[in-house]
């Protein structure tokens, strides 16, 4: 799914140069709703929301630093949900041999 959306990024890029931290930043977060939902996290959610509202808030309130303020950004998220499902409660099944 992220490799498809290159078919945006790519044109919108060709357009405008300087559009391509804000688009490969929020829409290579796409999949994290999916990985939340697959392993019962709301971590998934927190991060492609907050990704999304921190790259466009970047975008939009940095103009001069958008190559280096979003990937910082994407960074320190990356950092607390990395935190986040290493340090989560696992669930084991009640019929799980252990």
């Amino acid at each position: 799914m992220v490799n498809l959306v290159w078919a945006i990024a790519i044109p919108f890029w060709l357009v405008l140069p300087s559009s391509l931290p804000l688009s490969v930043g929020i829409l290579a977060g796409l999949h994290w709703l999916i990985y939340g939902w697959i392993v019962q996290h709301r971590v998934g959610m927190f991060h492609a929301v907050t990704r999304t509202v921190l790259v466009a808030v970047c975008w939009f309130l940095l103009p001069d630093h958008r190559f280096v303020a979003i990937p910082a950004v994407l960074v320190l998220l990356y950092l607390i949900t990395i935190y986040v499902l290493a340090t989560r409660p696992l669930r084991v099944p009640a019929n799980a041999k252990l």
